[in-house]
């Protein structure tokens, strides 16, 4: 069967990535080696994040894509969506001047505290919940493992593939695994943490729903 797009993976790049093709009118399938989610992005934190710096191309990347996500997960998909902000702490005092000279380039709705900067916006989501979401009116090969496209046809062909090697061999393409580490540890008072902490690691809001 021909498609206009065959998209490789199917975390939370490939699933997004499905899910705007498709609303945009594209024919569309998903191969995965394994599951929905099963990758990089299940184990991830799922953080939203804004970018605190100077004026960079790169900042302003991350926080359009900040800004876009949070009102896209709030219109569309708001039960899997949790806004409960998160405060960012420099890790020392040398990282607390750094941020100071930062605060006239904050262009996302922020509230300096003594800690830190706490941005109300900011949110996580259920990354597994909402790839499968995403997906739900898309056709998706589960356990399939990409050898060659000999027994696929299609327009456009995108690898979704960020924490695994690249299934096809591409001599002009380098890459490199993009994964994270995840450590899921509860506390008594676990109920009392309502919003995420970002200092030398990010500490996630409890959420009875994401666990």
């Amino acid at each position: 069967m021909y498609y206009d797009a065959i998209i490789i993976g199917a975390g939370i790049a490939g699933a997004s990535t499905a899910y705007f093709l498709k609303k945009a009118g594209f024919s569309v399938l998903v191969l995965e080696k394994n599951t929905i989610c099963s990758g990089g992005s299940n184990p991830a934190g799922a953080f939203l994040s804004p970018k605190i710096s100077k004026p960079s191309p790169y900042k302003q990347y991350l926080n359009d894509a900040f800004l876009f996500s949070t009102n896209f997960y709030k219109t569309e998909f708001p039960e899997l969506f949790y806004p409960c902000g998160l405060k960012k702490i420099p890790l020392d005092e040398v990282d607390a001047k750094k941020c100071e000279s930062y605060e006239p380039f904050i262009d996302i709705s922020c509230k300096k505290i003594p800690e830190g900067y706490f941005f109300p916006d900011a949110g996580i989501i259920n990354p597994l919940k909402l790839c499968h979401a995403l997906l739900e009116d898309i056709e998706v090969k589960e356990h399939c493992t990409v050898k060659n496209l000999d027994n696929f046809s299609c327009k456009h062909l995108i690898l979704a593939t960020g924490s695994d090697e690249l299934p096809l061999e591409i001599p002009y393409l380098k890459t490199k695994n993009i994964a994270g580490y995840r450590y899921d540890v509860r506390f008594d008072n676990d109920k009392n943490q309502n919003f995420n902490i970002h200092k030398d690691l990010s500490i996630s809001a409890f959420y009875n729903e994401c666990v």
